[in-house]
């Protein structure tokens, strides 16, 4: 039986992140279709989307105009990163995360946060708060290395632990 919201995704049942999945498209919209595509890299409009749910924002969801214009009010989004088909990196997603959460870093002083992971030195300077303050609250697992110039794929995106 399909639950209210629930998609049948044909494409989850050998990913990590199946139950994720499961358990957040009882609260939110996903993706349309039968396949979830969670290998699939995922682009900002997307990412948004899921993001703007996740933070309770009412739109429209075909109203990406609405949604745009709202996250850079709201400072979740400068408009100058503005790109809809723009692949996330995981340093990405964690600044948009951050920043939609009203979770505010000291940007310029990137040095002074303690980051464990090995390419440590690999995330963007003005980031390293953001990637810092994420791991500080499990929103990003530990492990030896957070790869931050990767690129999110739908999988990771529906999951806390990036």
């Amino acid at each position: 039986m399909e639950r209210r919201g629930m998609r049948n995704y044909t494409d989850i049942g050998e990913s990590f992140a199946k139950e994720q999945i499961e358990k957040l498209q009882e609260y939110i919209f996903l993706f349309g279709g039968n396949e979830f595509k969670p290998k699939e890299e995922i682009t900002q409009k997307e990412f948004f989307q899921l993001l703007a749910q996740t933070i309770d924002m009412y739109y429209e969801y075909d109203d990406l105009g609405y949604l745009y214009e709202r996250f850079i009010y709201e400072g979740i989004l400068k408009a100058k990163e503005k790109d809809t088909n723009r692949k996330v990196t995981r340093e990405d997603g964690i600044k948009y995360i951050i920043r939609a959460f009203g979770l505010k870093t000291l940007y310029d002083l990137g040095d002074i946060y303690k980051i464990e992971y090995e390419d440590a030195d690999e995330i963007s300077s003005n980031l390293k708060g953001h990637v810092a303050k994420a791991r500080g609250l499990g929103i990003i697992s530990g492990g030896k290395y957070f790869r931050p110039k990767d690129y999110l794929n739908r999988g990771r995106s529906s999951s806390i632990n990036l």
